[in-house]
């Protein structure tokens, strides 16, 4: 908890600072309109549930499943919309680190008895250190959400073991990899 902590305070420190790929270009207001529709499925289901609205909500990089997408749209509501805290873009862009500080949780939870905790916070370490997957967790796209949901999903697998209940979880969070992104 305390190394999440402390990755989820370096990322959200760091947001503002941070370049402008391309794919925030699309990413971004593709998830913000995804989770716009999500409220409007909420509050006016006929008319979210319309072609008209779905194609409203989806039309926008289409090509790519919605979880990370929902994932950027979410926290771009929250963080941008009722907490005030940052622009429209670096709002989104916290729904990718929150999945880098979810990855991190489970790979220290997952290494901690095994290796130990030198190697787990090693281990921690180099994978945030490379400089391409410290940008990737600091911009919304598609890259890092799916390697959380990969670690996540194999790191549940692997403790699943032959539990029944555990093994429908692992089910469901693959799933949820599978509709981060499709590669």
């Amino acid at each position: 908890t305390v190394l999440a902590t402390f990755v989820l305070v370096v990322h959200l420190l760091c947001l503002p600072s941070q370049a402008l790929p391309a794919d925030d270009d699309f990413y971004a207001p593709a998830g913000i309109r995804a989770a716009d529709w999500l409220v409007a499925l909420a509050t006016s289901p006929t008319t979210a549930l319309s072609r008209s609205g779905i194609d409203a909500a989806f039309a926008i990089n289409h090509e790519h499943p919605p979880c990370a997408k929902l994932g950027f749209g979410g926290a771009h509501h929250l963080v941008h919309g009722v907490l005030g805290w940052f622009h429209a873009l670096d709002g989104a862009r916290t729904g990718t680190v929150l999945f880098v500080v979810a990855m991190v949780w489970v790979m220290v939870r997952w290494l901690w008895r095994p290796l130990g905790p030198p190697a787990t916070v090693a281990s921690v370490a180099l994978l945030l250190s490379m400089p391409r997957f410290f940008l990737h967790s600091e911009v919304a796209t598609l890259d890092v959400p799916v390697a959380a949901m990969v670690c996540i999903t194999a790191a549940l697998f692997e403790r699943a073991g032959d539990r029944v209940r555990a093994g429908v979880v692992v089910g469901v969070v693959f799933g949820l990899a599978a509709a981060t992104k499709l590669n």
